[in-house]
């Protein structure tokens, strides 16, 4: 397989078992920017409310950076850890000390997307780190192998204003934005204005 070029545009897609793709609610728990394009740069289109509601109508994730995950010893991956108990996987993984993963994003569960000698892969977390993370259950126990960083991921939303032209949002501008599914399950304190 070819060497990755970054950054890697993903359309339609999320990280994590709780993700929302594509046309879904959502509220501005704080006043949000939405711009042209996917893009920090590109010109602001449209000023959100604290309290209002948007349509998101499509999600994009762009692999900026991937993250590096280096293995300390010899390692055999040969299954898929699920409720039910260990899965085979249809490739059994074999690594060496000093190899190294490039990590692309985090799928759910503990199961992470990665690059591996040039090839495309998935499966579950076999690495420790002390890095603060956002997503999985990171371990520390670092004795197979160890994240030493994170992939550097931007967050784009593409939303539908009630009023306005649709543009884009970026969730690492801040925690403006958030799907009301998200909010009714988890019971956050975001004000939502009667329409």
């Amino acid at each position: 397989m070819a060497k990755l070029h970054f950054p890697i545009v993903i359309d339609s897609t999320c990280e994590g078992e709780d993700c929302e793709a594509t046309d879904f609610p959502a509220v501005a728990c704080e006043a949000a920017v939405v711009r042209g394009s996917a893009s920090d740069s590109s010109a602001v289109v449209a000023h959100i409310r604290v309290g209002d509601t948007v349509r998101v109508i499509a999600r994009s994730l762009h692999l900026l950076q991937p993250g590096i995950v280096l293995v300390r010893r010899d390692y055999t991956l040969a299954n898929y850890s699920q409720d039910e108990g260990p899965v085979p996987r249809k490739d059994t993984l074999h690594f060496v000390a000093r190899d190294t993963l490039y990590l692309l994003r985090y799928l759910e569960l503990g199961v992470w997307a990665w690059s591996y000698k040039g090839v495309l892969q998935d499966g579950d977390e076999f690495w420790g780190t002390t890095i603060p993370m956002n997503l999985g259950r990171m371990s520390e126990d670092t004795t197979n192998a160890v994240l030493r960083s994170a992939p550097l991921i931007a967050h784009w939303w593409q939303v539908q204003p009630k009023r306005g032209p649709a543009g884009w949002w970026h969730e690492e501008a801040g925690p403006a934005l958030e799907s009301v599914n998200h909010h009714l399950k988890w019971s956050e304190n975001c004000p939502v204005r009667k329409a």
